[in-house]
């Protein structure tokens, strides 16, 4: 596993939900002293439906809180999205920006996703190794 870990919309989700998959892998970055980070575009899918709101409260408190956890996107990560964009021929901007952040963080970040159509394509297009993890192909048990 990589140190750094980037939660899409998907995975913030499942930590949201309380989904075993995602507390099984969160506590296995931590035990391996991993850090996981989300790209402030993710909170935007997020919130806006105000029944949710406070799952999504904590499971970014659960991450650290937003001081902590949450990476405001940037000039230079806005570019290498559109590069990845343009390279993948696709539309799905705030994929492409999750993606672009594990490029410009580090480089052997680790995407965790529920929607591994788009990720993974972006991933492929990106500049350097970018991992995914697909929450849905992790054992439930």
């Amino acid at each position: 596993m990589s140190e750094l870990f980037i939660f899409d919309s998907g995975a913030l989700g499942g930590l949201a939900d309380n989904d075993v998959r995602m507390r099984r892998l969160l506590w296995n970055i931590a035990r391996d002293g991993g850090t996981v980070r989300v790209p402030s575009v993710v909170l935007a899918e997020c919130y806006g439906d105000a029944r949710h709101n406070a799952r999504y409260d904590r499971a970014v408190n659960a991450l650290g809180g937003t001081e902590r956890a949450v990476i405001d996107v940037s000039a230079a990560i806005a570019k290498v999205a559109g590069r990845i964009l343009r390279a993948a021929r696709s539309s799905a901007t705030i994929d492409a920006l999750v993606v672009a952040t594990a490029v410009v963080l580090s480089p052997l970040a680790t995407v965790v996703t529920a929607d591994q159509r788009h990720v993974e394509r972006l991933a492929e297009s990106a500049p350097g190794r970018v991992a995914v993890i697909q929450l849905n192909r992790l054992p439930a048990s």
